[in-house]
């Protein structure tokens, strides 16, 4: 499955953020605005993140890396951008099938 985001309406790196949301566990500010926001757009400017769905809701958010996005899939399932010119994987959310944690890499 192949989903690319290209809007963007926060941006963040993505290695440490003090915040929370709700005394909950660190989120990167710019996915606290997208928690249960299905369509809503991140652009991150690092790679690497999981976000616990206990704390945060990410189903259906687009996230934008450098110009390469994906929506992040529903339980279970894993979504990727890829470089159909030099085949290369260039992002990818994969969502737990139990917690529904969402992971975010390259």
């Amino acid at each position: 499955m192949l989903i690319v985001g290209s809007a963007i309406t926060a941006t963040t790196d993505c290695r440490s953020h003090g915040a929370s949301v709700s005394g909950s566990p660190s989120i990167p500010a710019a996915f606290r605005t997208a928690c249960g926001h299905p369509g809503s757009h991140v652009t991150i400017t690092k790679v690497q993140v999981t976000i616990s769905h206990r704390v945060c809701d990410l189903t259906g958010v687009e996230v934008d890396d450098n110009g390469v996005g994906v929506t992040i899939p529903a339980y279970g399932e894993a979504a990727a951008f890829l470089d159909t010119v030099s085949g290369v994987v260039q992002l990818v959310a994969e969502v737990d099938p139990r917690t529904g944690d969402v992971t975010i890499h390259e």
